[in-house]
């Protein structure tokens, strides 16, 4: 990563000594508002991504739970896959993973809603509340 400096445009890179095995980490930086700036980069780059990932968990939980909800409207306790999908489902992410001891198959919690897959049919899920 590059920073500059405000009053001279001189770009550089910080010196990062590497002894990281050891854990000594020593950055020399130029002046201490570049030093400020370069941590600002770098955690914000940690924040996008940890803001990513928090977004998507909190969309499953919703969808689960407006599916949840239309289950029980009409009396279903099904959904299946594609429907899932439709609605914006991201099955990569998940808070936790608990096995449902009376099915013995996982159950995929997102925050306060998970879902469970069916043995017999691959495409149809069970939804879970907390």
């Amino acid at each position: 990563m590059l920073a500059q400096q405000k009053t001279t445009k001189n770009e550089f890179v910080p010196i990062l000594n590497i002894l990281c095995t050891q854990k000594i980490r020593k950055q020399k930086y130029l002046n201490k508002e570049a030093r400020i700036r370069f941590n600002n980069e770098k955690r914000s780059k940690v924040n996008k991504e940890r803001n990513d990932l928090f977004e998507k968990i909190t969309s499953n939980n919703k969808i689960l739970e407006k599916g949840l909800k239309q289950l029980e409207k009409s009396g279903k306790k099904t959904i299946g896959k594609e429907a899932l999908k439709f609605s914006g489902y991201d099955f990569s992410v998940c808070t936790s993973v608990t096995k449902n001891s009376s099915t013995g198959t996982d159950t995929y919690w997102a925050v306060n809603h998970g879902i469970e897959r069916i043995k017999s049919e691959r495409d149809l899920y069970i939804i879970h509340r907390k």
